[in-house]
Parts: structure tokens; C-alpha cells; sequence
């Protein structure tokens, strides 16, 4: 009894492996490659139609007929092999000499099994499945199978590479999206000194001549300073939120710049939910009061706009400052904007600068709607 029960246990296994193995030979034929070896099989066996004197010596009906028994030769023995090769691929997992073994085993057996029962069945008194020309024949159709099998197996290999590849680009690429937004995002925490010291300055400036004014403006920085600060850590916000910090960012400078700068922002409510990249609308305003307003004798207006067409949402910031000067659109600000667009979008969003009529810029950053 005890001796039995190892027995039975390898009875076991073996009708598991054998279970399992012909459940991928099942699955491995496919009508994608049983469709294949069939139309490879007929395209091989047209060979017999390019016998000379053919159409002399035989009949049509005779050349249909030893074509068709040919091609019947062909395909059952094209699907034993391919039955074969799934078998040693299910016995063979990984690429390498154990699966050349089994594959080299494989395909001649299962090629001469395929044969044989074929010609047994066509010519069951005229073919001798022992005689030269069987095994002949066995070894030839055994080459052409072995090629085929060789091309899917390199074909395998390399595809298996260009997706390791393609997996590593993608990887690589995320890994330097993120690396460029934490140093932007580090670049953008670094809010400009001068900025907060003259607003500061302007602050205690006011307290002592204009009360009301100094509250106003003190007020007005601590909005943009809540409002600036959280966004600084993000990599999403909203449109409305963007345009709110934008709004209390040019509240301070109106204060400070008084009736030398003006200022509208025209978005429209629906708009205000779209997500919008952090920080970079108020990139384009601090650059027009920079290089427009500023450098300009009488000041300007600043005139903050968004629009929705089909699947693009843009927005623009229009100034009526001094223009394009030599080195316009050229500078850090907007290179790290076209940076983060690339990074966060590809080529499906752009910053675009035109200049403005009569004076000033028009600077326009387009993205995808999600």
C-alpha cells in the first residue's frame, strides 16, 4: 500500500504535465497562426505547378488533383509542427540550449508524425513511411518549419527588446518630467526678493502718510502670499485659481505703481474649473510689467484673457508696454515655461509671443483640455 502511493503520485503529476501541456498546444493554435502555416503552405505548394510540359503531359483535372494531394501533404504537416513547437514552447519557457534541444527534438518528430499520417491516408499502398524518400522528404519539410520557427523565434527576441526599450524611454522620460518639475517648482518657491522688500517697504512708506493705502496694500499682499504659496507645491491647479493669484499679484503692484498701471481679467466662469499648470500665467504678467510696463515712460495696461476652442484651451496676456526689444522672448521665465509645457504635454501645447497693436506684446500659452 505504501509503495503505492509515490506511484500514484507521479501518475499524478505526469497526467498534470500532460494536461498542461496540451492546454498550450491548444492555446497556441491560433487562427492567426494556423492561418500562416496554411497560407505558407500554400504558396510552397504552387511549386509543383512550375514543372515543365506540364499542361502536355497531364490533364487539368490530373494537375488539380496532385496539387491538392500536396498541398493536403504540407498543411497536416505544417499544423504537426506547429503543434510540435507549441509543446517545446510549453515545455521550454525561457529562450536558450534547453529550448533548442526540445526544439530541435520537436520539430522533425513532429513533422515525421504529421507525414506520415498524411501519406498514410493518401497513398495508403504506394508509400513506404520507412523508404528514403520519406525521410528525405521528412527532412525538407523538417528545414523549412525550422526556418519559420527560427524567423518568429528572432522575431520574438526582437520585439521583446524594443518593448524593454520602449518601457525604459518611457520610464526615462517620466523620471526627467519629474526631475524638471521639482527644479521648476523650486525655481518658482524662490519668490523675488525686490518684490517682497519694496512691497514692504511700500507698506510701511503708506502707514505713515496714507493709513488706508498701507492697509490696502498690506491686505492685498497677503492674499497673493496665501494664494501664491500653496501653488508653489503643486503640479495642477485651476484656471480660476490662477487668475485670482494673478489678480492679487497686480492689486500689490497697483499700489505701488499707482495710475502707471492698469489692469482687467476677462475669463469666463465655465472656464474657471479647467486644470491649468501652477504659476505660469503669473510668469506671463510679471514678465509684461518687467520688459513692458516698466520700461515704459507712461506705463500700460495689462489685459488678462481666456478662450476655449474645441479641445484647446488659451490663455493671454496682453500688455501695451514698449514691445519687442532685441532680446525678447528670450528670457528664463518663458524657457521655463516651454520647458513644462514639453514636459507635461509634448508637442500638444505651445507659448506663443506676437506683438500687440498699436504697442506692447501678446504673449498666449495653449494646452490641451483633459
Amino acid at each position: 500500500m505504501d509503495a503505492a502511493r509515490p506511484l500514484a503520485g507521479v501518475h499524478i503529476a505526469r497526467l498534470a504535465f500532460t494536461a498542461y501541456a496540451l492546454r498550450r498546444v491548444l492555446n497556441a493554435l491560433t487562427l492567426r497562426r494556423i492561418g500562416v502555416v496554411l497560407g505558407l503552405c500554400l504558396i510552397l505548394s504552387t511549386q509543383v505547378l512550375a514543372q515543365p510540359h506540364l499542361l502536355e503531359q497531364w490533364s487539368i483535372e490530373r494537375i488539380v488533383e496532385g496539387w491538392s494531394y500536396y498541398f493536403a501533404e504540407m498543411a497536416v504537416t505544417g499544423l504537426a509542427m506547429l503543434g510540435g513547437f507549441a509543446l517545446a514552447e510549453s515545455v521550454s519557457e525561457r529562450d536558450g540550449l534547453r529550448r533548442a534541444i526540445v526544439m530541435s527534438i520537436a520539430l522533425p518528430a513532429s513533422a515525421a508524425l504529421g507525414y506520415a499520417v498524411v501519406v498514410t491516408i493518401l497513398y495508403p499502398s504506394q508509400f513506404w513511411v520507412f523508404s528514403l524518400q520519406f525521410v528525405g522528404d521528412t527532412l525538407r519539410m523538417t528545414a523549412l518549419g525550422g526556418t519559420v520557427a527560427l524567423i518568429h523565434q528572432l522575431r520574438r527576441r526582437s520585439d521583446a527588446a524594443a518593448d524593454a526599450t520602449h518601457e525604459t524611454e518611457i520610464a526615462q522620460e517620466a523620471l526627467a518630467k519629474q526631475t524638471l518639475e521639482a527644479r521648476l517648482q523650486l525655481m518658482e518657491a524662490q519668490i523675488e526678493p525686490h518684490f517682497m522688500f519694496n512691497s514692504l517697504a511700500n507698506v510701511q512708506r503708506l502707514y505713515e502718510t496714507e493709513p488706508e493705502s498701507g492697509e490696502r496694500l498690506l491686505e492685498n499682499l497677503k492674499v497673493y502670499m496665501r494664494a501664491a504659496l500653496p501653488q508653489m507645491r503643486e503640479t495642477r491647479t485651476t484656471l480660476g485659481r490662477e487668475t485670482e493669484l494673478c489678480r492679487a499679484y497686480l492689486e500689490v503692484l497697483r499700489a505701488r505703481m499707482g495710475e502707471r498701471l492698469r489692469f482687467k481679467i476677462e475669463v469666463p466662469p465655465e472656464l474657471n474649473d479647467h486644470t491649468f499648470p501652477p504659476m505660469m500665467v503669473i510668469t506671463l504678467v510679471e514678465n509684461a510689467i518687467k520688459h513692458g510696463i516698466h520700461r515704459s515712460p507712461r506705463g500700460g495696461a495689462i489685459l488678462v484673457t481666456a478662450r476655449r476652442d474645441g479641445e484647446c484651451l488659451t490663455v493671454e496676456v496682453a500688455d501695451t508696454g514698449v514691445g519687442f526689444r532685441g532680446n525678447s522672448g528670450r528670457g528664463v521665465g518663458l524657457a521655463n515655461i516651454r520647458a513644462r509645457l514639453s514636459a507635461l504635454f509634448g508637442h500638444r501645447a505651445e507659448l506663443s509671443l506676437c506683438a500687440n497693436e498699436p504697442s506692447g506684446v501678446v504673449a498666449a500659452i495653449a494646452i490641451p483640455v483633459r
